[in-house]
């Protein structure tokens, strides 16, 4: 069975876009056809290009939500997408209410991590917290592979409430997590949060070991050039 998963690069919306394209004029299970057109839906939303991702959307709508299961799912959270990036919070809060109560565990964690990027206050939390217990008792390794961006996003929630001792431990479990996924790309990140995180809690010289694995950096930085490295 087709696993649209499989087939993603995110750092190259445009690449993957040509991918599906050609992949969906070789498919004949109608359930797989519609999450392909939602998938290229969604490389056009990836690329700030939200009207394309509706309108690639609308002529198999109807089809998509009437055949239920992955395809509908992904063709409301993808349009869900594109309502938000084009500040149509309310549009965007229904789809992704109801990609949250019945989807696959992989999309509903996603869709529980955008209503949190959507929400104010501490709907925020509720919204982190909900995602992370879902991706960490899930049986869906792509469901899991959420836990790295889920701690990264509550680490930056609780940095802006001034609570850098959460922060931390966030962050941490962050790196962690990128490590146990295999997601190489996304350690360095986990670092710089964790480094500019110390420099705030004056953990200076913890911050300058993070701060030159990064950058491989010159040993003589000054307390001020490692707190600036991490504040860019």
């Amino acid at each position: 069975m087709l696993d649209v998963r499989d087939y993603w690069n995110f750092s190259d919306p445009a690449a993957t876009r040509t991918v599906f394209e050609e992949l969906r004029t070789k498919l004949e299970d109608r359930q797989e056809y519609l999450d392909v057109v939602a998938q290229i839906a969604r490389t056009y939303s990836l690329s700030g290009e939200n009207q394309a991702c509706l309108d690639m959307l609308k002529p198999v709508w109807d089809e998509a939500l009437a055949a239920g299961g992955r395809a509908a799912a992904s063709t409301m959270l993808e349009a869900a997408r594109a309502y938000r990036g084009m500040g149509l919070v309310d549009q965007a809060r229904k789809g992704f209410e109801d990609v949250a109560q019945s989807g696959p565990e992989d999309l509903r964690v996603d869709a529980l991590h955008m209503l949190a990027l959507i929400s104010e206050g501490d709907q925020v939390e509720f919204y982190n917290q909900q995602a992370i217990t879902l991706a960490k008792t899930s049986k869906d390794v792509w469901a899991r592979r959420w836990i790295g961006t889920l701690y990264n996003n509550m680490g930056w929630t609780k940095y802006e409430a001034g609570d850098l001792d959460d922060t931390l431990e966030y962050f941490e479990s962050a790196l962690l997590a990128r490590y146990e996924f295999g997601q190489d790309e996304r350690v360095d990140e986990a670092k710089w949060c964790i480094g500019r995180t110390l420099c705030e809690l004056g953990r200076i010289q913890e911050a300058r070991e993070l701060q030159q694995e990064i950058l491989e950096s010159d040993a003589d930085l000054t307390d001020d050039e490692v707190l600036a490295a991490f504040k860019a």
